[in-house]
C-alpha cells in the first residue's frame, strides 16, 4: 500500500516548524544581549605647590585592562574644596589623552582650613552608561 502524502499534513508541518522559529525570535533571551556591567574606573588626586608658587590638583582617572593602566579620555572631572556639593564646586575640567584633567589655583586663591589647618579636596568623576560613579 503506498502512503499518499496531503497537502494538509505538510502544511501543518510547516507551521509548526514557523511557529517555533517565531517563538525563538521574539523569545527576549533567544537574540538579546544580557546587560553590559558598568566598568568601575580609578582616580588618583594629587596636590602640587610648585617652585614658581603656582598651586594646582591634579586628577587622573584609568582603568586596569590585562594588568595594564589605560586612561579615561574626554570625560569631566569635577573638584571640589570641603564636601562635594554645589557651594564648594572649584570647576569641572575634561580628560586629556592621559587621562588627565588638572585644576590650577588663582594666585589670589584664599584656602579655606579648617581649625587643624587641613584644607580638604575631592575630584569626582559623575560616571556614565559604560562607567560607574567614582571620587577621591
Amino acid at each position: 500500500m503506498k502512503a499518499i502524502d496531503t497537502p494538509y499534513k505538510s502544511n501543518a508541518i510547516k507551521w509548526i516548524i514557523t511557529l517555533i522559529v517565531i517563538t525563538f525570535l521574539f523569545n527576549s533571551k533567544g537574540f538579546s544581549q544580557p546587560a553590559k556591567k558598568k566598568i568601575s574606573p580609578r582616580i588618583s588626586l594629587e596636590y602640587f605647590n610648585k617652585e614658581d608658587n603656582s598651586r594646582s590638583l591634579k586628577a587622573t582617572l584609568y582603568v586596569i585592562e590585562n594588568r595594564v593602566r589605560v586612561p579615561v579620555v574626554n570625560e569631566k572631572i569635577f573638584f571640589y574644596v570641603g564636601d562635594i556639593s554645589d557651594e564648594n564646586i572649584l570647576d569641572s575640567i575634561t580628560t586629556d589623552v592621559n587621562g588627565v584633567s588638572e585644576y590650577v589655583f588663582p594666585e589670589d586663591y584664599n584656602f579655606p582650613v579648617d581649625e587643624e589647618r587641613i584644607v580638604t579636596y575631592f575630584a569626582q568623576f559623575n560616571g556614565n552608561k559604560s562607567y560607574r560613579k567614582k571620587s577621591k
